[in-house]
Formats: C-alpha cells, structure tokens, sequence
C-alpha cells in the first residue's frame, strides 16, 4: 500500500507541473511588460533605419517610425483594456448630478 501512495503523490505533482509552469511564465511576462513595456523593433533591430528595396538608401523604419523601439503585445493590450475600464466607469459630473429644481442646487 504505501507504493500506491507514493504513486499517487508523483502522478499528481506531475500533473500540476504544467499548470504551474505556465503559470510562472505568464506572471515573468506581465512582469515584464510592467517594467519594461518597450522592445526593440525587429524589422530594424533597433537601429531606427532600414535600407529601400531598389537603391538600398537607408531610410527611417516605418515600424518604430525612426525610433527603434516598439510597445510589446502584452503592454498593448493592457492599455487597451485599461481604457476600456477607464472609459466605461469614469464618473460623468455633468450627466450623474442632478439638480433640485426647488432650491436651484445640486442635490
């Protein structure tokens, strides 16, 4: 019997190890993103400039637009949903107060 609970023990920790190395690399990437949100862009590898096609005359990257450094995915789609948030909670004064017609304040 205490084979089988041994077995038991090693199936389980087995299959949660999965689970739990997602979830480690998920919370390395939002750690990431929090700090730092930036990458370098991969078209120009950071340098700002790409060469055209036919002269080969180098010209600002239309990817990072001459920056060098392009937002991550994780970040941008945190922004994007923190404006959603923000947008759809934010307190409107002038539609929320109401006013009270018989002292001519607000309420």
């Amino acid at each position: 019997m205490a084979s089988n609970a041994a077995t038991a023990t090693l199936t389980a920790a087995i299959s949660a190890a999965p689970v739990i190395i997602l979830a480690v690399v998920t919370l390395g990437y939002v750690w990431l993103c929090w700090m730092r949100p930036f990458r370098r862009c991969p078209k120009c590898e950071g340098t700002g400039w790409t060469c055209s096609a036919v002269l080969r005359r180098p010209k600002p990257c239309r990817r990072c637009v001459g920056e060098g450094w392009r937002l991550r995915h994780g970040r941008r789609a945190y922004n994007h949903l923190h404006r959603l948030h923000r947008d759809g909670t934010r307190a409107d004064t002038a539609t929320r107060r109401t006013v009270d017609r018989s002292s001519g304040g607000p309420r």
